[in-house]
């Protein structure tokens, strides 16, 4: 019984120390909205774009977007926001060309 316990001990760190060792990554992008366009109107119009691009290859057409308003600290948000496009893989730039957003980092 006490092989059983070191073995599960030992398991559960090793689970542990590995779940620790994991990082997400993130795909946002801080973009500058441009000058013009209504910071209100930019993350439906990003949404709308990601949703609606046509990809020049027959991949995967999974969408994921995401745009929020302001910089990492949550400022400036009538200038900037944080924006991705997913679709089997990042198509962020172009979606920043369609809106005509440019990158701030």
């Amino acid at each position: 019984m006490k092989s059983v316990n070191a073995v599960l001990s030992a398991s559960v760190a090793v689970c542990l120390c590995l779940a620790a060792s994991c990082q997400a990554y993130d795909f946002r992008q801080l973009v500058n909205i441009p000058k013009g366009t209504a910071a209100s109107d930019f993350c439906t119009k990003w949404g709308d774009e990601c949703n609606t691009y046509k990809r020049s290859d027959s991949g995967s057409h999974y969408r994921s977007t995401f745009c929020e308003l302001g910089d990492y600290q949550g400022k400036n948000k009538d200038t900037k926001a944080l924006v991705y496009c997913l679709a089997g893989h990042t198509i962020t730039n172009a979606i920043e060309k369609q809106t005509g957003a440019t990158n701030a980092n």
